[in-house]
């Protein structure tokens, strides 16, 4: 049928929206709304095939298999929202190393700040002929052969699949330790396959969050080489929380980051796999 696949996109897009601000109670019934909404979309389409290079095919391929069976789609921001609002996306990614124009994306860790429950996480393969540094690998801890497994998703997947969990969220400002990093590979990754970036060019700096609360303390900011050395690991030591684990999970980098953007906005533990780690009450 012409035009139906267009009509369908739009119209799963405007139901997600609709769904995230009318309030749901549990994400299971959310999902379940969705996952009838989702199926309504796809019932006029004849050809589901996920290498056509149509995205609004390949949207409803991930609104499918990463948003609904994998509850990657979260209870209404309603039901976890704080009451003085802080609205971003902590962001972290892994990649092959340091340029975004040369090397590749090989993972992306996000959370909703405002509804920390709505977690995205996925891993790709390099793109074909990507650059990769062996020390990049050594932080991440991806093997040569978990980079070019072909059974993972591609890069262009990937970034369709963030950009669709991004959709339903008001609030996309991206935030995080070095967020200018993680933001040029997404963007990079976008326009490698002619996808449009939607996200704005400013970003909320972790680093400087806590340079400035050092400062409101009268603590004095770790310098290295004559610049700033006020690193995730050291921001984590101030806030009473344990380094980043070894080898860098995307993820895990998203959370920690999160629970310092949440201990620093608010004065105490912010997400649940946190609460054991006390807040340090003269933090030096």
């Amino acid at each position: 049928m012409p035009g139906f696949e267009t009509y369908s996109f739009s119209t799963l897009i405007g139901s997600q929206r609709r769904l995230v601000q009318s309030g749901f109670k549990s994400s299971r019934i959310c999902s379940q709304q969705m996952l009838s909404l989702t199926r309504s979309a796809l019932s006029g389409c004849r050809d589901l095939n996920p290498d056509l290079t149509n995205p609004n095919r390949e949207y409803y391929r991930y609104t499918t298999s990463r948003i609904l069976n994998t509850n990657r789609f979260s209870p209404s921001r309603k039901e976890n929202l704080h009451s003085d609002l802080f609205f971003m996306i902590i962001v972290d990614v892994e990649a092959s190393g340091v340029s975004p124009e040369k090397c590749s994306l090989l993972s992306v860790g996000a959370v909703d700040f405002a509804n920390p429950k709505n977690r995205f996480y996925e891993e790709c393969r390099v793109w074909d002929g990507a650059h990769v540094e062996k020390e990049a690998l050594e932080i991440n801890g991806f093997s040569r052969e978990q980079i070019t497994d072909p059974n993972k998703l591609s890069d262009r997947e990937v970034i369709i699949a963030f950009l669709a969990w991004l959709e339903p969220v008001e609030e996309k400002t991206l935030a995080g330790q070095n967020p200018s990093f993680d933001r040029d590979f997404l963007q990079a990754t976008a326009h490698r396959y002619h996808i449009n970036w939607p996200l704005a060019h400013r970003t909320i700096d972790l680093h400087s969050v806590c340079w400035f609360d050092m400062l409101k303390r009268g603590v004095k900011q770790p310098t290295a080489k004559g610049h700033s050395a006020l690193n995730l690991d050291a921001i984590l030591k101030y806030l009473g929380l344990p380094e980043e684990p070894k080898p860098h999970n995307a993820l895990n980098g998203a959370l920690l980051e999160t629970e310092a953007f949440g201990r620093l906005f608010y004065g105490k533990p912010f997400l649940e796999e946190f609460f054991k780690y006390k807040m340090l009450k003269n933090r030096v």
